[in-house]
């Protein structure tokens, strides 16, 4: 990845929010998500199919193809704070969300097991998916009770504390840091101190059990909603015409069609160092 690559995806998430803000309004927030989670499963699998490196290798920093998923959960926090700041404001467990996930994608790439991670960050992109295709299937005005995203979100949180387990299993618990200083002998360096920080190990646990946290009160809110629903206390939402809204999303998917086939045929022709090999392009025509 290079920063044409930073450059052109976080243009388009920013054509797909934009468009989702001005088509929508904040209710766009649920679909623009399931586009984040879709592509990011996708990315996560094909990285894991054509993974380079042993299991307990790193994947160098953020900016590698393999790290890609990682990548795509940094430009989603930076660009979900532009567009959908108020809603981020009315959930302060959203602002935590995805503060910690924003943290821990610049530091995870570079730590051991990166293979662990990217499959982790992938499991629970699929599960978070399941709640946004859940709320998108009620605004068509179809019934549904819960329980799948129930099932789904809380299945992938479980499944990815085997992951961590492996992670963890790689991951050193030493990592010392030395400040040293030459003062006015350039050729000799006179330690000053040494610290143990070891930071991979508290970005993976503290991440991780933040994000436990985080997402077993979303889990158990969605519980207590199921909870009601089952028991009839609360009417699943209809919208005035199914038929507009199924229309008003179809327009949306297009508009977002449009604008990648113009980034993958007029992006090449506007920056010089765009390179066909690049793996941001064969990204693109995932997309399409």
């Amino acid at each position: 990845m290079t920063l044409t690559s930073l450059v052109v995806w976080s243009a388009i998430y920013c054509l797909v929010k934009g468009a989702g803000r001005l088509r929508f309004g904040q209710a766009s927030w649920d679909l623009v998500c399931l586009f984040h989670n879709g592509l990011s499963v996708l990315g996560g699998v094909i990285s894991i199919y054509n993974w380079p490196f042993s299991e307990a290798d790193t994947c160098t920093n953020i900016a590698s193809p393999t790290a890609f998923v990682i990548y795509l959960q940094a430009i989603h926090c930076v660009t979900d704070c532009v567009f959908y700041a108020r809603s981020l404001l009315d959930e302060p467990v959203f602002i935590a969300h995805h503060l910690v996930l924003f943290i821990a994608s610049l530091i995870l790439p570079q730590c051991p097991a990166c293979y662990h991670t990217v499959l982790a960050f992938t499991i629970a992109e699929l599960g978070s998916g399941a709640i946004a295709i859940d709320s998108e299937w009620r605004k068509l005005g179809l019934h549904s009770r819960g329980a799948k995203r129930l099932i789904f979100f809380g299945g992938s949180r479980i499944v990815n504390l085997y992951f961590l387990y492996k992670i963890l299993r790689e991951t050193p618990f030493t990592q010392y840091y030395t400040l040293s200083s030459r003062g006015s002998n350039l050729e000799i360096d006179e330690e000053l101190f040494t610290i143990n920080v070891p930071v991979c190990l508290l970005a993976s646990l503290v991440g991780s059990g933040l994000m436990l946290l985080i997402n077993g009160i979303t889990w158990f809110r969605m519980l207590g909603a199921y909870a009601r629903r089952h028991k009839g206390n609360l009417l699943p939402r209809v919208p005035d015409s199914k038929k507009t809204a199924f229309k008003a999303m179809v327009d949306l998917q297009l508009f977002v069609s449009f604008g990648v086939c113009f980034c993958v045929h007029v992006v090449p022709h506007l920056l010089p160092g765009w390179s066909t090999q690049d793996p941001s392009q064969l990204w693109f025509t995932w997309v399409l």
